[in-house]
């Protein structure tokens, strides 16, 4: 509990347990998961209660040229919605996946402190007997200014200048990496983050996850940039990292699609067969 008794959120990866104890405590739920057409399933259909709908591209600039937007439209989009400075968040997908992983990395991103991510997302909480509900919630709307963090992000720029100083991972599938990457670059799928069950999908223990980074030869001193095709499956090895206690990870927003557009150097198949894009 904080001096000002708001509950402080007990990590970065927070379980339905302990959410389902907490519902009333001032938090901010967003629930990012992915709703199309004619679904029926998705928030309106039933969320955990008190969460609001959150689409995490609403951050970024049209392709082709990714880019979050300038502070001004953040602020335009994010404080109608209560996005305040001090505002505590706690995320969740479907599962633990890709959309909770880049809305945590883009809020961190934009100064927010307090934002965690629920494990096992909304099918883990769903099968915990956790309750649900299927309207809008009220909140407070206080002022909010964004204030970027650039240091949690990468750009293209920046990479083709620093190649062979930066550790580069990218969290594609096999098939992707193998036919095109950025020269010198780490597999590592953000797949390979994921346990699954009868009942969702879980991240891995830190155990395990800790011994895939020092499987791949990654210190805690490295200076580490994740990629994928549009910067969204990095965004959770970028999660990864930073739960496991790295320090100087950065997301590329850009990745592949605006690297192999650009003109700059390729490899294909595993590292050391470079070619030019």
């Amino acid at each position: 509990m904080s001096l000002f008794g708001k509950t402080r959120l007990p990590g970065k990866l927070v379980q339905a347990d302990w959410l389902r104890k907490n519902l009333k405590k001032g938090l901010r739920i967003l629930d990012v998961r992915a709703t199309f057409g004619q679904a029926t399933a998705g928030y309106p259909w039933g969320h955990i209660p008190g969460a609001f709908p959150f689409d995490p591209g609403s951050l970024f600039t049209l392709p082709p040229r990714r880019r979050l937007r300038s502070v001004e439209d953040l602020r335009r989009e994010l404080e109608p919605l209560g996005f305040g400075q001090d505002t505590r968040f706690v995320i969740y997908d479907e599962t633990t996946r890709t959309s909770s992983t880049l809305t945590y990395w883009m809020l961190k991103s934009l100064g927010f402190r307090e934002v965690s991510i629920l494990d096992g997302g909304w099918q883990g909480w769903l099968v915990r007997g956790a309750p649900a509900e299927d309207s809008l919630p009220d909140f407070p709307r206080p002022a909010f200014e964004p204030s970027p963090d650039g240091s949690l992000l990468a750009s293209t720029g920046e990479i083709a200048e620093r190649l062979g100083e930066i550790k580069l991972i990218d969290a594609r599938t096999e098939k992707e990496f193998l036919k095109g990457h950025i020269p010198g670059t780490i597999w590592w799928p953000w797949t390979r983050n994921i346990r699954r069950d009868a009942e969702s999908e879980w991240l891995e223990s830190r155990d395990v996850l800790a011994e895939t980074a020092q499987s791949l030869g990654l210190g805690r001193d490295d200076e580490i940039v994740c990629y994928c095709n549009a910067g969204v499956a990095a965004s959770h090895v970028c999660f990864v990292l930073d739960w496991l206690g790295f320090e100087k990870v950065r997301l590329y927003i850009g990745s592949w699609d605006e690297w192999s557009a650009e003109g700059l150097p390729v490899e294909a198949g595993r590292p050391g067969a470079s070619e030019s894009a």
